[in-house]
């Protein structure tokens, strides 16, 4: 009876960890490349995320490159820090009409769609 119990804990265990790390399914969205507050850059892009090895990631694919962003904690902190193409990047929102830069609270307030954004020294990236 031990066996049995020991092989079904076993199983469970197994199909929780291994049931979370998954991708989601690709989507084609619009990549926005910004110098400052102007759009230098728009392009169609096929954003592809999920989640693996307790953080989540984020591909964004352009015509000419794809941008790889995993998020991670910072200090072993719980706070969210972003890794941007091998560089540590900062997160932020922009509205998805005049690009503002914006935070959820207001964006939920207004009722307007959000543009994901990651900014690295060298590169400012955003996507639907």
């Amino acid at each position: 009876m031990k066996a049995k119990s020991f092989g079904l804990i076993l199983a469970l265990l197994l199909f929780s960890t291994t049931g979370n790390a998954r991708p989601s399914p690709d989507a084609v969205g619009l990549c926005y490349v910004f110098k400052g507050d102007e759009v230098i850059k728009r392009d169609i892009c096929i954003i592809t995320s999920g989640n693996a090895a307790g953080g989540i990631y984020t591909n964004l694919q352009l015509s000419d490159k794809t941008y790889e962003i995993y998020s991670h904690g910072i200090d072993g902190k719980n706070s969210d820090g972003y890794n941007f193409d091998g560089q540590d990047s900062e997160h932020y929102l922009r509205d998805a009409s005049f690009f503002n830069v914006s935070t959820y609270e207001e964006l939920n307030e207004i009722n307007e769609p959000a543009l994901y954004c990651y900014k690295t020294k060298n590169l400012d990236i955003c996507h639907n």
